[in-house]
């Protein structure tokens, strides 16, 4: 847990009303479930990520284990050293449990980028870290999730539709049941928390900087841009 001192820091404990606009959910019957949760209105709060993921990683390791997956979580002990950020939190958990129920699900149909291999040992990292400063913008101050795996990877071609509602690649979808809104949802809801969900393509692969399986990244934010404040309709 975040120490009283560092608690006693933030700028303002008092939730907030997220007021968002010219975003809409689909109509699939995952999407509808989730309609009351998701919607136009979502009310943020000022939280430290590993005091609200810490649940979410300890079932997530417990689970991977009985996979036999090798599962690892840096910076979740590290709180002290992580600013706090606007979210949502129970959108956050439930954004964090897609991404990783797909790595676990997909890492064994193949390894290192390659589909079709048997992968004999499973990884998966997840990173929590302080944002990149940009151009000392403390606009960016915030905190990155990274979810790495070292499976068979997301083809080139299918990177700029895997967020796309129903979308399923070709490899998983003859592998795998699923509808392909997981990913859909979960970049909804970090959108409308004013932060960034995506899928990187590791140009220092040769360095390996990362996992050579999937990479995603998560970006939430101390002060979020794309969205506007009230004190006047908390909940």
């Amino acid at each position: 847990l975040q120490s009283d001192k560092n608690k006693n820091n933030l700028p303002n404990q008092t939730p907030y009303l997220a007021l968002l606009s010219n975003t809409t959910l689909g109509d699939s019957p995952r999407e509808e479930e989730n309609d009351n949760q998701v919607e136009n209105i979502v009310k943020l709060e000022m939280a430290f990520v590993p005091d609200v993921l810490g649940n979410v990683f300890s079932s997530s390791k417990r689970m991977a284990e009985d996979l036999g997956i090798d599962m690892q979580i840096i910076g979740n002990e590290s709180s002290n050293d992580l600013p706090g950020v606007f979210i949502n939190p129970k959108l956050l958990q439930e954004a964090v449990i897609n991404v990783l129920d797909n790595a676990m699900k997909y890492i064994s149909y193949g390894m290192d980028g390659v589909q079709g291999v048997v992968n004999t040992n499973p990884k998966i990292r997840v990173s929590i870290l302080s944002n990149n400063p940009v151009e000392n913008n403390k606009e960016s101050a915030g905190v990155t999730i990274l979810v790495e795996d070292n499976g068979p990877g997301i083809p080139t071609n299918e990177i700029q539709s895997i967020f796309q509602r129903g979308y399923r690649g070709e490899y998983t979808s003859f592998h795998t049941d699923g509808s392909g809104i997981g990913l859909h949802i979960s970049k909804d809801m970090i959108y409308k928390m004013g932060g960034s969900l995506e899928i990187l393509v590791d140009k220092q692969s040769k360095k390996k900087r990362y996992l050579h399986g999937t990479v995603v990244r998560f970006v939430l934010y101390r002060k979020p841009n794309n969205i506007s404040y009230t004190k006047n309709n908390v909940v």
